[in-house]
């Protein structure tokens, strides 16, 4: 490999999440084969383990949620970028979550070494972006975005032992389905509306979650839209249409409703999750943004 590639991670807190451990091994992977290896975080337990003479650690509070707080990020993040001479910064992703799901609509390898070899290439790629809003909060998202079922499973895991760490995913999943049930869910979109019971709603960008899930194989991330699947199903037809989306079949089974829609309104109160990590409940507002990043792959 050629030198002069500097990649800096930033993450809010370096715990023992599958992002996190992820940054972690890229992180001094970098050094040892010619780049040069920057982390901006508020924290946490992997700290301690960072080689501090191959990586290059920047304290900041990137956790903060506080709009001023996040101002004064983004202009630090400015300051640091110039002072350690990161000249063209470009925006990119790299193998490192606990599923790494939104790399593989890119066909971007899955190991570390391939995956950096794609950033010495000149392909760029903008994609569009999701954003969502409820009366607490406002984040965006770039994957998949999933109401009811799924999101309860999300925030069951979040409050798992750590001792779990890459399990509590399907931990939680199973512990939740044993009691879950459809849900009565009023959704309104550019494209029509829908008032009756649902198991689970996906609102998707990208086309794969869940570590590897074709959940929706038609999805395009420079369409302005997205590809929204109602799930009106019992629990046991959903637990066989998840089997089925592992390879993208499910879209052919019968009450999986698919919109294509630009914006959302959730009226009922079902949890959401975004990315994998849990945002809230409704009623909410989602909406996309037109090729809003640009991306190098």
């Amino acid at each position: 490999m050629s030198s002069n590639l500097k990649v800096l991670q930033v993450i809010p807190k370096l715990g023992y999440g599958g992002a996190e451990t992820g940054c972690y091994d890229i992180a001094h992977y970098l050094p040892e084969n010619e780049c040069e290896s920057y982390i901006v975080t508020s924290g946490g337990e992997l700290l301690k383990f960072i080689d501090k003479k191959k990586v290059k650690i920047i304290k900041l509070p990137v956790h903060s949620k506080n709009p001023l707080i996040i101002f004064i990020n983004f202009l630090a993040l400015i300051c640091v970028i110039m002072i350690n001479n990161i000249s063209n910064p470009e925006v990119s992703v790299l193998p490192a979550g606990s599923g790494s799901d939104f790399i593989r609509t890119f066909a971007i390898p899955q190991n570390i070494e391939d995956a950096i070899t794609h950033l010495r290439t000149e392909n760029y790629y903008e994609i569009d972006i999701g954003l969502v809003k409820n009366q607490n909060s406002e984040k965006y998202f770039v994957n998949v975005l999933n109401i009811g079922f799924l999101a309860d499973s999300v925030e069951t895991s979040e409050k798992l032992p750590k001792i779990f760490k890459k399990f509590r995913y399907p931990i939680s999943f199973w512990l939740k389905i044993i009691f879950a049930s459809a849900t009565e869910t009023y959704v309104d979109t550019d494209r029509g509306e829908f008032n009756g019971d649902t198991f689970n709603i996906s609102v998707c960008n990208a086309q794969y979650f869940g570590g590897g899930w074709n959940i929706s194989p038609k999805s395009s991330l420079q369409d302005g839209l997205f590809n929204v699947q109602i799930f009106a199903v019992t629990k046991f037809k959903a637990m066989k249409i998840f089997f089925l989306a592992k390879r993208g079949l499910h879209l052919r089974e019968p009450n999986i409703f698919v919109k294509k829609t630009s914006n959302i309104k959730l009226l009922t109160k079902q949890a959401i999750e975004i990315d994998g990590d849990y945002f809230g409940n409704g009623p909410a507002e989602i909406f996309i943004k037109k090729r809003a990043i640009r991306f190098k792959i």
